[in-house]
Order: C-alpha cells, then structure tokens, then sequence
C-alpha cells in the first residue's frame, strides 16, 4: 500500500509555502482538527493525508471513487465484503481520523456529493476531524460539495492549505 509509513519528515520544505502546508497538516494530526488542503496535482496532498492519517492507528483516507463505490454496491446488496450500508457508515464513523481524498478529480456527481456531504456531516456530529484533497479551488469545492458542509470542516478550528506549486513527481 502506497504511503503507509510517510511520516511528515517525508514532506519536503524547500519553499515557506510548503513549510506552510506542512505546519498545518502537523496541527490536524495534533489537535484533531479538520483540514482541507487545496492545489494542484502531484504537490504533495495525497503524502501529507496520508501523514496525518499515519499518526493514528484507526484512520484512512480514502478517494470519492472508492467511497462512492463502496456505498453504491453496499446499497444494492452486492457489497463484496457483504457490508451494508450501516455497516460502511458505522466503520467511517468510528475512524479517529478521516481524510477524502481527491475531491473532484474528475468532476463530482450529485451521488458522490451527496455520500460526501453525509460522511462529514456524520463526522461532524461525532466531533471526528475530517480532512478533505482537491485539485478545486474554494469556490469550486463550496459548489460541488455545498457550502454547509464546507462550513462544516471549518468549525472548531479547521484549517487550510493551500498548495500553489507545481507537481513534484519526477
């Protein structure tokens, strides 16, 4: 599994901007607040989630297309593993730390957002952090997901990162 054991020292800070984004993937993990880290592909999102979610030993991130996936066989009872619906919602509730990853990727549907929006509103009751990637700026990600559940991410403290360079991969 890809990014199983980054730790933050596996984020490399040659900018202010990326000590930035870095500084407030550290403070998630610390003090158990939502995060949404925005930018480009290939800037470092993806390894610093899985950072955060490293830091515990009941986290994960998962991409929409594999919550969405998950939900939808579930719902019609072909749920590889058998898990229902319930049963997805109740593991997703229980994660210390949950970060969505790759938010609008390849756009979003009404269903995705819809899955979305109830996980972190379901996390939002719970008081569990949840942490959000996207390639979409905040207006964008306010429109695909709402700006309620947006909102949501921001209560208590919820941080920002946004990630203005370009790829680092290879």
């Amino acid at each position: 599994m890809r990014n199983h054991t980054v730790t933050f020292d596996s984020f490399i800070q040659d900018t202010p901007e990326k000590t930035h984004a870095r500084k407030q993937a550290t403070n998630a993990a610390g003090s158990l607040k939502s995060i949404v880290m925005l930018g480009n592909y290939g800037t470092g999102k993806t390894l610093l989630a899985n950072c955060i979610c490293n830091s515990f030993e009941n986290a994960s991130v998962m991409t929409v297309n594999k919550i969405a996936r998950n939900f939808r066989t579930a719902m019609m009872d072909r749920h590889p593993n058998g898990f229902s619906e319930f049963d997805l919602i109740t593991r997703v509730k229980a994660l210390d730390y949950l970060v969505i990853d790759d938010v609008g990727a390849k756009g979003i549907s009404d269903y995705e957002s819809s899955v979305i929006s109830e996980i972190i509103d379901i996390r939002y009751a719970e008081g569990k952090p949840t942490g959000i990637t996207s390639n979409l700026n905040i207006t964008a990600l306010k429109e695909a997901l709402g700006e309620r559940t947006v909102d949501r991410l921001k209560d208590d403290g919820g941080l920002l990162a946004v990630f203005n360079w370009g790829s680092q991969r290879g």
